[in-house]
């Protein structure tokens, strides 16, 4: 009874180291030169959600189509700032309101000069809406390495939205939603 608990380990180790034997691949530890750590962030970057009485100025109650924002950030800098590698960013625009828009987004330096990317400014067309059935513009812009050098010195975002063929008496909201994905190196070249 013992030769037979004894085979039948024998038997295990083997089938073990044999299994274990056939799954390993030669390491080259020249290739750990190559390794490049690249983490990828994904930010929330704008949201904002107006609704039609903000075109109406309520001092006078006249129609504005044009409302215009800024953000002030240092979003390219800092550390972050020279490890990015590219950004992406993805904008949308949810309307339902039953007019068209054009919006736009600039990167401004401290002295609200525009920054001369390649995708700059940012333009997104809006379709007419309608309240219950909103309709969605959907944008991604790749900002290149050569535009991320220039980025460096953004410290605001300015929005501009502009309604097509609006009035008063329109109801409705718009949303503008965006995020930025950072694709970043964490080694020194």
């Amino acid at each position: 009874m013992n030769i037979k608990k004894t085979i039948i380990k024998i038997s295990i180790f083997c089938s073990i180291a044999l299994i274990a034997i056939a799954c390993v691949k030669d390491v080259d530890f020249d290739q750990a030169d190559d390794i490049k750590l690249e983490p990828v962030y994904e930010l929330n970057f704008v949201f904002s959600r107006i609704r039609t009485p903000k075109f109406t100025n309520p001092l006078d109650d006249t129609f504005n189509p044009i409302l215009r924002d800024t953000l002030q950030d240092k979003f390219f800098s800092g550390d972050i700032g020279d490890k990015l590698l590219k950004v992406e960013l993805f904008v949308s625009l949810e309307s339902t309101i039953p007019a068209g828009f054009n919006a736009e987004l600039q990167f401004l330096d401290e002295n609200n000069t525009l920054i001369p990317l390649s995708t700059s400014p940012i333009l997104i067309s809006v379709p007419t809406g309608a309240i219950g059935s909103p309709v969605t513009s959907e944008q991604t812009y790749s900002i290149t390495l050569a535009d991320l050098e220039l980025l460096q010195s953004a410290i605001k975002l300015a929005t501009r939205v502009e309604i097509i063929a609006g009035s008063n008496d329109l109801g409705g909201e718009l949303i503008l939603q965006s995020k930025a994905i950072y694709y970043t190196s964490l080694l020194d070249d």
